[in-house]
């Protein structure tokens, strides 16, 4: 993403920044949102305090059959089958630890008193600490009270989740985090061998490339190493050498680089198994050095505004016009790691080890440009490590400097979403029917820095709704190219929980200012355009035919904040007219929204084993207005010449927050009752104090009549005989306290 920062530099009197506050507020005060409609019925939970929900507590997906989870009412009879076992215990058969003062708790040496003094059955008032359910936001009255108790938070150093430390002595399996091990078998009929470390190139501080930063489980990778290849280190560097890396586990001649073990430190003896495919790339551009102009370098004369046109088109709400958001076809930016792989070289055959890169006259030849990582993992093991070499020769190599721009990624998948059955609908979540493996942004709630699902909802002649995810209809921002233009920036897609803000350039002449209305409606369709999905997913997957896993995305209407808004004339104002109309009269100034605004509001809604669940719970799109001025002053005065042609950049900014909604405790419950003595609780501090109750009923064993509650049957706590024998214990300690230190007597 690009970050654009500018100043204003302001030359303007006292009269002038009067005028531009009442400029703002009447804008602000013009603006006119629209409530769509909420897109499916509101959930309704019931509160665990005091309604038993939990009768199957693996059913987590509302409407949904949950894998392995046999009490799922849900699961169909075709379902239940092809199960491979039933989850036992509570949530993914990880119940929470028995509490170290209960009888039945597994705590480490226990003191000696502890049978004495545990509890069997605890009988308490206090009914524990739940989320609450958390309701759509359906207007714009309700998201701006929502946001604004959130928002405006103190900024604080103060670390808001917990480090992990990996002791590598303590280490024993693979985990998140923990360095991936290799092994280097000796020759042919040799029992030798070395444990090392997979390690790939990676950036670090500074821009320099650590050649043996290491892979870590769990943990993917993107990065760019900047190599310059000469006639001397096309045969030299490391890195340009593609047996540095795995290689397939086919290839069992001669001696192989090393092998990735499926378990931490080769225990169990076991190798992961490796498919290496080798690729010949002939087109070198992405890892050449750009020959783009950049933006500060372009003439003054040069005019750019966006790459298509939708003058005509009203994109006020983009998902109803075809060609609104049709307009983004083949503009959504495609990461470098994720581009089309190259045709595969001729050598590869599964069973050769790749060349070495070699010169043959001014040509560095099998070059390694690109190599891609893909684990298949499963619990703390690795069952296979897919890897994509791309290899080319690069030409004009001398003794001077020649920058290649070298590519690493790793991602991981887990071995159960790595390959789709045969009946794509045998997946009970694959809403899709892909027959290509797929991930998902999180099972019950989102994932920090997975994608974002949004769409537009599509209704088929019978009446049903469903959702289209396609990437014309996802949210984004600008993405910018080197030369910071919107004629060039594609479309990034959003990630959930990242903030972004970005921006691209505009180069305008005095006569594109001359319209005001025009320009408005041009920048307003390519801002509703960027994002225009019309619901957002609630959950990290989300059913496209299920309407109440999506919420619907509130937005503001141009159209109608348009209306306010005068033709540019030279018509005389009338006295009612508000200021900012002052600014369409001045010829070389237009009032336009510049600024797109994207919040999302997110809540923990639960946990799974102890992981967050995040909820997507409300979002709005809003629109910033500003003016628009061609600077006529100094050396800069012709470009108000007419058809002077010069130009001037302005910058339309698209901006996405995400705010956490924290969750609402319910108020505690009092741990102690008791009753009021209207002999003895005559004041308003002791009725404020004390709850009311009947007086014929003794709540929670309080009541000194009921001093021998242990000894009655509604007891549960022990055996009536432990009860009788501690009972009496307790009276003889109490009559030789009484006897020996005589309290009160004379």
């Amino acid at each position: 993403m690009t970050t654009l920062l500018y100043t204003i530099n302001s030359k303007s009197t006292m009269f002038c920044l009067k005028l531009i506050l009442i400029i703002t507020f009447l804008i602000l005060s013009n603006l006119i949102p629209v409530n769509p409609q909420t897109t499916g019925a509101e959930r309704t939970i019931q509160n665990p305090g005091f309604v038993e929900i939990a009768k199957c507590p693996c059913d987590v997906t509302e409407n949904q059959c949950d894998i392995n989870c046999c009490c799922d009412k849900e699961c169909t009879g075709d379902e239940t089958p092809r199960f491979q076992f039933c989850i036992p215990g509570l949530l993914g058969g990880q119940g929470g630890p028995t509490e170290a003062y209960k009888c039945g708790t597994s705590e480490f040496n226990p003191p000696d008193w502890h049978k004495l003094t545990c509890v069997y059955w605890e009988n308490n008032a206090y009914l524990g600490m739940y989320f609450m359910n958390k309701a759509k936001i359906v207007n714009k009255d309700a998201f701006s009270a929502t946001a604004l108790k959130f928002t405006n938070k103190e900024f604080s150093l103060r670390e808001g989740e917990i480090r992990y430390v990996d002791k590598d002595n303590a280490v024993t399996d693979y985990r998140k985090g923990v360095i991936v091990t290799t092994r280097q078998p000796g020759l042919q009929g040799d029992q030798t061998h070395a444990d090392g470390l997979l390690a790939l190139p990676q950036r670090i501080n500074g821009g320099n490339c650590n050649l043996q930063a290491p892979v870590r489980f769990l943990e993917p990778v993107q990065s760019s190493c900047r190599s310059q290849l000469t006639s001397t280190s096309c045969l030299a560097l490391p890195s340009l050498n593609a047996e540095m890396y795995a290689v397939s586990s086919a290839i069992n001649t001669g001696t192989r680089p090393f092998q990735v073990t499926g378990l931490y430190k080769y225990k169990d003896q076991l190798i992961a198994d490796a498919e290496v495919r080798y690729f010949c790339a002939t087109d070198l551009t992405d890892y050449l050095a750009s020959t783009t102009v950049p933006l500060e370098d372009l003439p003054s004369n040069v005019r750019s505004n966006f790459p298509g046109t939708l003058q005509n088109a009203d994109c006020d709400k983009p998902c109803s016009e075809a060609t609104c958001w049709q307009y983004n076809n083949g503009r959504t930016h495609t990461s470098v790691y994720e581009k089309p792989l190259p045709a595969r070289c001729s050598f590869d055959n599964g069973q050769t080890l790749p060349p070495k890169p070699s010169m043959t006259g001014t040509t560095c030849q099998n070059v390694v440009l690109e190599v891609r990582y893909s684990f298949e993992w499963a619990g703390p093991k690795i069952e296979k490590l897919v890897a994509d070499v791309i290899l080319a020769d690069v030409t004009s190599v001398t003794s001077a400097v020649k920058d290649v721009a070298q590519r690493f990624s790793v991602k991981w998948m887990h071995s159960k979403n790595s390959s789709i059955p045969a009946s794509s609908s045998s997946v009970d979540d694959n809403f899709y029917n892909s027959t290509e493996p797929y991930q998902r942004s999180g099972i019950a709630g989102y994932e920090p820095g997975k994608a974002l699902y949004s769409g537009c909802v599509e209704t088929d002649p019978s009446g049903v709704e469903t959702v289209d995810v396609l990437d014309q209809k996802q949210m984004a921002v600008f993405k910018p190219g080197v030369d910071g233009r919107c004629a060039t920036a594609q479309r990034e897609t959003l990630t959930f929980g990242q903030d972004v803000m970005s921006a691209c350039s505009l180069r305008l002449t005095l006569d594109d200012l001359k319209s005001c209305d025009d320009l408005r409606k041009l920048v307003g369709n390519h801002l509703n355009v960027l994002m225009p999905s019309d619901v957002i997913g609630r959950y990290g997957y989300n059913d496209p035919a299920n309407q109440g896993n999506w919420i619907s995305v509130l937005r503001q209407n141009l159209t109608e904040a348009y209306q306010s808004l005068p033709n540019n004339t030279k018509e005389p104002l009338e006295v009612n007219q508000t200021a900012f109309r002052l600014a369409d009269h001045v010829e070389g100034i237009c009032l336009l929204p510049t600024s797109v605004k994207f919040v999302v509001l997110y809540a923990k809604t639960g946990a799974i084993n102890f992981h967050p669940r995040l909820e997507v719970i409300g979002a709005y799109v809003n629109f910033t207005f500003s003016n628009w001025t061609m600077e006529c002053m100094g050396a800069n005065s012709n470009r108000c010449a007419t058809s002077s042609g010069l130009v001037q950049n302005f910058l339309l900014h698209s901006t996405v927050r995400f705010v956490e909604v924290p969750a609402v405790a319910p108020t505690p419950k009092d741990r102690f009752y008791t009753r009021i003595d209207p002999e003895t609780c005559e004041t308003d501090t002791c009725e404020r104090f004390y709850s009311f109750w009947a007086k014929d009923i003794c709540y929670y064993d309080t009541c000194w009549q009921e001093i021998a509650y242990p000894l009655t049957s509604e007891y549960r706590g022990d055996s009536h005989e432990y009860a009788l024998a501690f009972f009496l214990t307790l009276v003889l300690g109490v009559v030789g306290y009484v006897s020996v230190a005589k309290p009160g007597w004379h």
